[in-house]
């Protein structure tokens, strides 16, 4: 018999192949695959609903950037722990901690003002500053541990940083609460209405969108000493 012969002869019997021996050997294939297990079966449904949730739950990816507050500490650090103590307790300059910041500057107006300018912007030395109302009277320029001046930073702060350290200062190291709804999503500080501080050029503004400093440095608008912006509360 040759190789064609048998060939032919196996695919006679191929067709021949009743029904049931075919039908029996699709059931045997059948049985010979793999199958899924049905606890599978609850988990794949599962899977996408979870990810849908946990992806939906997610906060907006980071730029990297600090924070204020963190932008803050460290202008604090390189800049006025040296004359208020590393961690604001004082030295040359007057302490800030444990609310005494607070006291002379119940709005933070005022302190972005004495800040900005310095001793210099409030007058000669012995000049009143801060809230008329403080417990013990109002501070004076020069008035404290040998009458050491507080430098202006217009030359060496932007408003932005001006308005980062002042934060600090005032909710790290002196404890001020800050309305949340004063906070952006990036948590940087509104104004008490929700407007933002600081303009696209990153310059402090007033509520209506005006310059808060004049051209000398001062401010535009004066301190409200009975409605704290950004104060204690």
């Amino acid at each position: 018999m040759t190789i064609d012969d048998e060939l032919e002869r196996r695919s006679r019997r191929g067709t021949e192949r009743g029904p049931d021996e075919v039908w029996s050997a699709a059931v045997a294939a059948a049985r010979r695959r793999r199958r899924i297990p049905l606890w599978v079966i609850p988990v794949l449904v599962a899977v996408p609903v979870w990810a849908i949730i946990f992806l939906g739950g997610l906060s907006p990816a980071s730029d990297g950037a600090p924070s204020q507050l963190e932008s803050g500490a460290q202008i604090f650090s390189n800049q006025c722990g040296t004359c208020h103590g590393t961690s604001g307790g004082g030295g040359v300059g007057r302490p800030m901690t444990d609310g005494a910041l607070l006291e002379t500057f119940p709005d933070i107006l005022g302190q972005l003002q004495f800040v900005w300018t310095g001793s210099e912007g409030v007058g000669p030395a012995g000049s009143p500053y801060g809230d008329p109302a403080r417990p013990g009277g109002q501070h004076v320029t020069q008035g404290y541990e040998g009458g050491a001046k507080m430098p202006p930073f217009r030359a060496s702060l932007t408003q932005a940083q001006l308005l980062a350290v002042v934060r600090y200062e005032r909710e790290v190291l002196s404890g001020a609460e800050v309305d949340p709804t004063q906070l952006g999503a990036s948590g940087q500080l509104l104004w008490p209405d929700g407007q933002p501080m600081l303009d696209a050029s990153e310059n402090l503004i007033t509520p209506d969108g005006q310059p808060l400093f004049d051209g000398s440095g001062h401010l535009t608008v004066q301190p409200d000493w009975a409605s704290p912006v950004g104060g204690s509360g």
